[in-house]
């Protein structure tokens, strides 16, 4: 049957040994062929298994890049954030540098003032209750009181601890006087003494006045000296008012007024 087949492929004219040759041959060349395809098999399956890592490693890499894609993200806002904040430290440091400077101005003023304190006239008293508004001067002050002291001066030349002072309370009393001895006046107190108070301190109550003086540019007591209050009259004002305005000057610098 198979010498037929092969007959029936290759024809009649070969001898049987011609065909048992040929069947080796045939035999030769399919091991050889089962060789190659084991061999592609094998490489295929190298190919699948390198593929397999390769598939790991992307995988791995997009991981590793998301997770980097999101430190990326969260950096970035932490820049933008600290750089807001610098900008605000900067803005803020703009405003101190503005500040100090006109601090440093105030204080150059003031130092030419207080240089100066000597020879400026002071046309005003200082009272007792207006140099230690403090709490702390509460006892001191109805010390003085009790003996009719009202202004600084009064007591320059007493012996004040005649008065019932504790230890730290006189000492506190003390260190104030030495500055009013020494003019250490901070630069409120020397424009008190050079002009007296505000205007629209002493007339608080009276609203419409003040007003009217700030009209006129009227801003210090000092500036009241030469006033003519009769012009009042003629700015809607009656003269119960006028006498009223006219009191309380007069009662302040009597009070004040050196």
């Amino acid at each position: 049957m198979i010498k037929n087949m092969i007959q029936n492929i290759l024809g009649n004219n070969y001898s049987e040994e011609e065909y048992i040759l040929e069947i080796e041959n045939l035999k030769n060349e399919c091991n050889e062929l089962i060789d190659v395809i084991h061999q592609k098999d094998e490489k295929i399956n190298e190919l699948y298994n390198e593929l397999e890592e390769m598939n790991k490693k992307i995988k791995s890499i997009q991981n590793t890049t998301k997770i980097d894609n999101n430190l990326l993200d969260k950096l970035d806002q932490e820049i933008k954030k600290r750089d807001n904040k610098i900008k605000e430290l900067e803005n803020e440091n703009t405003k101190i540098k503005i500040e100090l400077n006109l601090l440093k101005e105030s204080k150059t003023i003031l130092s030419e003032e207080i240089k100066n304190v000597e020879t400026i006239e002071f046309n005003f008293k200082i009272l007792i209750n207006d140099f230690f508004p403090e709490r702390k001067f509460e006892k001191f002050k109805k010390e003085c009181a009790l003996r009719n002291f009202i202004y600084v001066d009064d007591i320059l030349k007493y012996d004040i601890s005649m008065f019932e002072l504790t230890e730290t309370k006189l000492q506190n009393v003390i260190e104030r006087l030495n500055d009013y001895r020494e003019k250490k006046f901070d630069k409120e107190t020397i424009e008190y003494l050079k002009y007296g108070d505000k205007i629209s301190k002493v007339f608080f109550r009276y609203r419409s006045f003040v007003k009217f003086c700030k009209g006129i540019n009227l801003e210090n007591i000092i500036e009241l000296k030469d006033f003519d209050f009769n012009i009042l009259l003629e700015n809607g004002f009656t003269k119960v008012q006028i006498e009223k305005i006219k009191t309380k000057y007069n009662e302040y610098m009597s009070l004040r007024k050196k």
